[in-house]
């Protein structure tokens, strides 16, 4: 009888370690991992500002590369002329200022901050100097309170295990981008899947639940 139970629970230490090492661990691959978004809406703009760590340069091979922390400000719908615009964005003692440029990719005003460390915060502030005026924002962070990002990739893993093993299987490559996506009331993780070919699959997740 007690060898019977040893050859048991060996057994099932055995069906563990396979199913662990059928898992498609993601995270392995991110070469982008956006997971803190900040909002403020006024009358004269729109202000968001996004915490990632990513790859620097950022190219879509299908490789990781060496990655970085950033802060992303964005600026729209604003009402006045930007006259060299310049915003300073201020959190947990940290203070990082950069100049806004257009981008025609997105038709928005951007600038991207290189960091130490992303906000931790609930909230962060950011000042604007446009034209010789200057104006101060309390921007109020978006936290999922459904799953985080982790469980968000085990879903796609999950999910998709046929396609990343393909992608995994005919090109020896993989690089993941994780994103926050806030659409009005609901809030998203955005996965995509790239190989180095240039496919790209790409799914949401609700993360609400």
């Amino acid at each position: 009888m007690k060898k019977s139970i040893i050859l048991l629970v060996a057994f099932c230490l055995l069906l563990f370690v396979s199913s662990c090492k059928n898992d498609i661990d993601l995270e392995m691959y991110l070469s982008e991992k956006r997971t803190s978004v900040y909002f403020v809406k006024s009358d004269d703009y729109s202000l968001t500002v996004y915490g990632e760590e990513r790859e620097d340069p950022f190219i879509s091979d299908g490789y990781v590369g060496t990655s970085k922390k950033f802060i992303t400000v964005r600026l729209e719908d604003y009402q006045k002329s930007l006259d060299d615009a310049s915003v300073t964005i201020t959190f947990d003692g940290v203070s990082l200022t950069g100049k806004f440029e257009y981008s025609p990719l997105n038709g928005k005003f951007c600038t991207e901050l290189e960091t130490e460390n992303l906000p931790t915060s609930t909230e962060i502030t950011a000042v604007i100097k446009n034209g010789g005026e200057e104006k101060t924002f309390t921007l109020q962070g978006y936290c999922l309170s459904g799953i985080d990002y982790k469980t968000a990739l085990s879903s796609v893993s999950k999910s998709a295990k046929t396609e990343i093993e393909n992608m995994l299987n005919q090109t020896s490559s993989l690089e993941v981008r994780l994103r926050i996506i806030l659409e009005k009331d609901r809030s998203y993780y955005y996965v995509s899947l790239i190989d180095k070919t240039g496919k790209t699959l790409a799914y949401l997740v609700d993360g609400s639940n």
